[in-house]
């Protein structure tokens, strides 16, 4: 089974469940950077919110061409603080650190694709992760033609997106191209009850036990 899915800055847990229900998850770092959305900001709760400074926000680019801007590392350390205060039982530094360490390049997507590798491995998730570009160039296709690309470079029969898909794609298009499509509903519930708010919440609140249970 596989998924594409796009680098969403430290998202809910319904992102993870996705790429633990795949044996491999493509994300995709050639396709137009969006500059609002779950791409550059996250809600960690209901007072504190995160966003990614971008370098040039407004410019077009490709999500692997876009850089965060050197105001980074100052506005890191205050999340540092406001997290620590509210969650000192629960609090790893180290883990802090290591997910938010910016690369010298400051690439926004190797980033996000570092903190995504980093939250399957702390949440036992072993799904295979790629970068679409090392699969397959597909800059020069257009919608669900990128998604053919890639299931027939990793000959993977096999298909997973999330629910709100079923707008976009049609089922009997995939079959005509060797293809099932399946489709996946989140369910954001930790310990019995709803939570939305960023991965790191979660880590930071709850054991990590817990969150690997509520993976399936």
């Amino acid at each position: 089974m596989l998924c594409i899915i796009q680098p969403y800055f430290l998202p809910f847990i319904g992102y993870f469940q996705l790429i633990n229900k795949c044996d491999v998850a493509v994300i995709f770092d050639d396709v137009k950077f969006q500059k609002k959305g779950y791409s550059v900001k996250t809600k960690y709760d209901d007072k504190i919110s995160i966003s990614i400074n971008i370098q040039n926000r407004n410019k077009q680019e490709l999500i692997y061409q876009k850089k965060i801007s050197k105001e980074y590392y100052f506005n890191i350390q205050k999340l540092k603080k406001s997290i620590l205060q509210k969650n000192p039982i629960f609090f790893d530094e180290l883990l802090f650190d290591e997910l938010f360490f910016l690369p010298e390049d400051r690439s926004y997507f190797n980033f996000i694709f570092k903190q995504i590798k980093i939250i399957c491995n702390k949440l036992k998730i072993n799904t295979k992760i790629l970068k679409s570009s090392e699969v397959i160039d597909t800059t020069h296709l257009i919608k669900q033609e990128k998604i053919f690309a890639i299931c027939k470079t990793l000959n993977k029969k096999k298909y997973l997106n999330s629910i709100g898909g079923k707008k976009l794609y049609e089922e009997n298009e995939f079959l005509r191209n060797g293809i099932n499509l399946n489709f996946f509903n989140y369910n954001p519930y930790l310990s019995g009850k709803y939570n939305d708010n960023s991965i790191l919440n979660l880590i930071f609140n709850f054991k990590i036990d817990d969150i690997i249970k509520s993976l399936e």
